[in-house]
Order: C-alpha cells, then structure tokens, then sequence
C-alpha cells in the first residue's frame, strides 16, 4: 500500500452496527466494535495517507461505530467563524447531502465533561490542533449520545488531530526546503525546477522562455553601513516589487544573497524580453524606506532566451547569469545573452576571483579557463 493510496472502508450495509451488536453481545460488543474502529483510524493515521482520504475514512468509522445517521468533519475558514464540510458518511437509506448541525443544541464534547452535561441528538467533536482545525459531528434522528460516546468521539478526534498536526509538519517541511525564508520566494532548487519544466513546455508548443536575472548593485554597502537588518528589508521589498511587476503565470525567485531569476513563459524574441528587463528595472527605481532613511535601489539585469543552445535550466541560468555580469561590468544596466559574451564573461570571473566556482560560474562546454 502507497502513501497516496485511500484505505478501503466497508459500505455501511456490510458494517455491523452498534445497535445490532448490543442484541447480540450487549455492551461489551459496542465496546470492541468502537476499539476496533479506534485502532483502525490510528493505524490509517500512521500510514500518513493524505488528508482528504484520512478524513473520509474518520467520517465513516464515527457514523458507523455510533450508529448515527451521518457525520461530517468540517474545517474552519479563514476567520475561524464558518465551517467548510470536508468529508461525510451516511447510515443506509439516508439522503446523500450535508447534513445540518444545530450548534445551539449540540452537544460540543470537551475533555472533563461529566455526566450531568445533556445528551442530544447532535454531537460536535473539535479537533484541537493548533490553530484549531475544526470539527467531527455526528447526528441520530432517534436518541440522545450517552458519556461513552462523548468519550469514542474525543478519542477520534485527538487521533485527528495528532494526524493533521503531523501532517502540516510534513507540509511545512517541504515548502521550507522549497522557499526561500526571508521573501518567502522560491528558492535555488524550486527556480531551476520550475525552469526545467517550462523549457519542457515550450518545446511541445513550440515557444520561448525568458530568463532573467537580477542582481542588486553596491547592497554590501547597505549591510555594512546600515546593519542586516536594513539589507533584510531592502531583499524583501525587491522580491515584492519584482513579483509585482511580472505577469501572473511568470516566477521570481531568490538564489541567495542579493540575487533573483525571473522565469518568463511564451516570450516572443529578445525584444519582449528587454522589454521585461526595462519593466523590472522601472520596479526598482523607487527607494526603500528603512530605519528612517530612503535607500536606493539599482540592480543590473541579464537575460537569456531559450532559443540559444542552452536546453538545460543550469546552462541558461548561466547564460543570464553572463549577461547581468556584462552588464554591470559594462554600466548599460541591462544585457541580453550574446555568444560573444561567453568567452568574456569567463575570463573577466576569472580574474576577479579565480576561486569562485558554482553552479552558474562553470564554462560552458568547450571552453576552458586560463
């Protein structure tokens, strides 16, 4: 069984029922028909199977283990005011639809209730993650739910929510290794991804991709004169403005340092592409307010064309990479990726630090350094 694969769950007509099993055995079969379903949710939760599948299979265990008529998982929406149904299930006969819970006279089950607290025909379970997740309701046309069934639902509802918690652990996890911490950006691994994939795309349709990239003049004054945390809010407002300045379907991300790639899809020829360049560059003509003071930003930007011989995500990063090195060197501002440039470009790393090595520094093939 795969991580993504739902686990099976019974039709309700081939699940013994609470009240079936109370004829026959009384309370000790409710009792183990209700451990068994305890048992089965926390090993589905151990599984770590995705979220929708584990909440429809918690919705089906609760409705069939207290004999309810349906029970529904709902999560809060943003404002932590409405319910969005997620998952439910139904006893046999009953209609498919959401079923509606009355909060005024449901019976909201919470650690330390006694016994006195009234039973109702509704039963609402919240699933206290941090913040909280929401709710598992329950709801039987005939009859009230008793202390042990208060006590069955927290149990489901605790093995949710350590479920759920890990869950958004393990999202959070992944998003991190993806992004960049400070601007929240993409970061080198999740750029050179999403670059493979629209060179992937342009050449079914057939099209071009624009690289661009950008990389801020003189910020090591700002950090040395001013402090990080200065330079800190000076990368986060440039990965802002950059964004802002994209077409929606178009990707910026932060490589590191004071360095940003914009990814540009179904871009016509080098004239759109300078003209991406010129709208970036216009983004960050205003300055920054930090600490009081007004701090300019200018950034030299190079771009690239998948139309050139580079097919590789890392070959074309290098070539924009080449491009924004000229022209800084050069003091034009913004440059667009000429084959001219590359044996330059190399030589002119070289000497300036003859030790710098990565990923966008190595020489193309056939070009060896002096």
């Amino acid at each position: 069984m795969t991580r993504d694969e739902p686990v099976a769950l019974p039709e309700p007509s081939q699940a013994p029922t609470t009240r079936s099993l109370e004829v026959v055995g009384g309370r000790r079969a409710t009792a183990l028909i209700r451990q068994t379903a305890l048992t089965e949710l926390a090993r589905t939760a151990l599984l770590g199977i995705p979220q929708r599948p584990l909440l429809a299979k918690a919705a089906r265990l609760v409705q069939t283990a207290l004999d309810a008529g349906s029970c529904g998982v709902y999560e809060y929406l943003p404002g932590g005011h409405d319910l969005l149904l997620r998952a439910a299930a139904f006893a046999p006969g009953q209609h498919r639809r959401p079923a509606t819970i009355d909060v005024t006279t449901a019976t909201v089950a919470a650690p330390g209730m006694d016994s006195s607290a009234p039973a109702g025909t509704a039963l609402m379970l919240p699933i206290r993650t941090s913040p909280p997740f929401g709710f598992v309701a329950a709801r039987r046309d005939h009859g009230g739910f008793n202390d042990e069934d208060r006590h069955f639902a927290l149990q489901v509802a605790d093995i949710l929510a350590a479920a759920l918690e890990r869950l958004r652990d393990e999202e959070d996890e992944r998003r991190a290794a993806l992004l960049d911490p400070l601007t929240g950006l993409p970061n080198r691994a999740l750029i050179l991804d999403h670059l493979r994939l629209a060179l992937a795309r342009s050449r079914r349709r057939p099209s071009n991709v624009g690289v661009l990239f950008v990389d801020l003049d003189h910020f090591k004054v700002v950090n040395d004169t001013m402090g990080h945390e200065a330079g800190d809010a000076v990368l986060v407002a440039t990965g802002e403005r950059l964004r802002a300045a994209l077409r929606p379907p178009d990707t910026v991300g932060r490589l590191g340092g004071d360095e940003f790639v914009a990814i540009c899809e179904d871009i016509g020829g080098a004239a759109e592409v300078l003209a991406v360049a010129e709208r970036l560059a216009a983004s960050l003509e205003r300055s920054v307010h930090v600490a009081g003071r007004d701090v300019p930003i200018r950034a030299s930007i190079g771009a690239a064309l998948s139309t050139s011989d580079a097919t590789e995500p890392a070959a074309l990063l290098t070539e924009a990479d080449g491009a924004m090195f000229w022209a800084k060197r050069s003091g034009a501002g913004i440059a667009l990726f000429d084959e001219r440039m590359r044996v330059g470009v190399d030589m002119l790393r070289y000497f300036d630090d003859p030790d710098r090595l990565d990923l966008r520094d190595r020489p193309a093939p056939g070009i060896q350094r002096p």
